[in-house]
């Protein structure tokens, strides 16, 4: 039964490393799969905890002397979460000598917890599809009103009514000329024969 379990989520794990006085958390088996790097020698007095959340998860985050306090990833259960805690902890034990405190001097590049969150790969299709449709969507929309709007249509002058009511008045058989305004009796008498 594990296995199967092991193989339906991926076997991953979460990791713990520190290089060069930075701990990087790899945290593959939260909600949100992340991986995470601090400066330890800036943190000295901070502290990792596990915070129980509303909806059964539990968040792992970074409580600084200050009291702010920085989410690091959410777990789906206790378990994880407090194995992604032992796994810091482990490496932070194991880096004991690496550890060196900041001097003053010393050029301060970043102050807080950098956090790098990788992104689900899925297939991508259905977003494809989504963006083709709305892309296909905006040009027909874009077509239409360029071509009803771009030619306003001119008022009537006196000598285009003249010309509309001797249209009027010629036979039906006769064909108009071609953009000469007729009136819609004489257009559907002249179409029905």
């Amino acid at each position: 039964m594990k296995s199967l379990f092991t193989n339906l989520t991926g076997n991953y794990s979460s990791t713990a490393s520190v290089v060069d006085g930075t701990l990087i958390l790899s945290l593959l088996d939260a909600v949100t799969p992340t991986v995470w790097q601090m400066e330890l020698g800036h943190a000295r007095a901070s502290a990792l905890e596990l915070r129980k959340q509303d909806d059964n998860n539990f968040l792992l985050v970074l409580k600084t002397p200050r009291g702010d306090v920085h989410d690091i990833a959410p777990f789906d259960n206790r378990g994880r979460a407090v194995a992604a805690l032992q796994a810091a902890s482990r490496a932070m034990e194991q880096a004991r000598g690496q550890l060196r405190p900041v001097s003053n001097g010393e050029y301060r590049s970043n102050t807080l917890p950098a956090l790098y969150q990788t992104k689900h790969a899925d297939n991508g299709k259905a977003g494809k599809i989504f963006a083709g449709i709305i892309v296909a969507a905006v040009i027909v929309i874009a077509l239409n009103i360029a071509l009803t709007s771009g030619r306003p249509v001119p008022p009537q002058s006196a000598t285009s009514m003249a010309t509309a009511s001797a249209t009027t008045n010629t036979p039906a058989t006769a064909r108009p000329e071609a953009g000469a305004p007729i009136s819609a009796d004489d257009y559907l008498r002249s179409v029905g024969q």
